[in-house]
């Protein structure tokens, strides 16, 4: 698992609401990658009708990434069991399917989240977490097995008095 944390720019935001997720497409879109929706990969087919575009949008990634994978991806729902934790984005690439999850620096990550993480990293897919952060101590960080628990909590570092 990657870390990789992003500088948010100073100045007051109207709204921090969906911030995050903004930031994090615009920059995975720049780096060259079809970003869809993580929930809507697996609940595409709940989505109404009315909305035909999505419903063909969903599809059409449903193939290509069985075509790549070379089995359904009703596999990997029911080793998830619910829709519950899944990330935020699923980004495709001509090279590699990458789950990516997003947090700004007061979030941290739910043990719900990690578990489906760890699950789609035993399907064999990279999995990254953004962090959006005023101040970046480190740009990217490779997580290993041991190391899981700088996820869960990220603690401010204090200033000694």
């Amino acid at each position: 698992m990657l870390i990789k944390e992003i500088q948010l720019r100073n100045y007051d935001y109207a709204s921090r609401h969906g911030l995050s997720e903004r930031i994090a497409r615009k920059r995975l879109v720049k780096q060259g990658f079809k970003v869809y929706r993580g929930i809507g990969f697996f609940g595409f087919k709940a989505i109404k009708v009315d909305y035909p575009a999505v419903v063909n949008k969903y599809k059409e990634l449903e193939s290509e990434l069985t075509g790549r994978l070379g089995y359904s991806l009703f596999a990997i729902q029911l080793a998830l069991g619910s829709a519950k934790g899944i990330p935020d984005f699923l980004c495709l690439s001509d090279k590699e399917i990458v789950f990516v999850e997003v947090k700004l620096e007061h979030e941290s990550i739910k043990p719900h989240q990690l578990r489906v993480m760890r699950v789609l990293e035993d399907f064999g897919f990279k999995v990254m977490v953004f962090r959006l952060k005023q101040k970046v101590f480190r740009i990217e960080t490779e997580v290993s097995e041991g190391q899981r628990k700088v996820l869960l909590v990220q603690h401010k570092l204090r200033r000694r008095r």
